[in-house]
């Protein structure tokens, strides 16, 4: 029995080392991930386009506009909810 009881505790060592290992390494690559490499062409691009955004179309003017609605209307409402 106490041998058991030993070699379950070495599975559930192992177990968290194999997880904490795992977590690392994907933490490295989530890391890694995260950075954006730009070409100094593609850094003048999105400055540009930050800078002097487009005019938005009907469309998108519609869409902000029942958005706006919306909005107005939920204020009155408790958290958001309903129509």
């Amino acid at each position: 029995m106490h041998q058991k009881g030993e070699g379950i505790k070495k599975i559930g060592i192992l177990s968290r080392l194999k997880v904490q290992a795992a977590l690392e390494k994907a933490e490295k690559v989530i890391g890694r991930e995260k950075i954006i490499h730009f070409s100094l062409n593609d850094a003048a691009m999105i400055m540009n386009l930050l800078d002097n955004p487009a005019k938005p179309n009907a469309v998108l003017v519609r869409a902000f506009e029942r958005f706006k609605q919306r909005e107005i209307g939920n204020q009155n409402r408790p958290f958001g909810y309903g129509k």
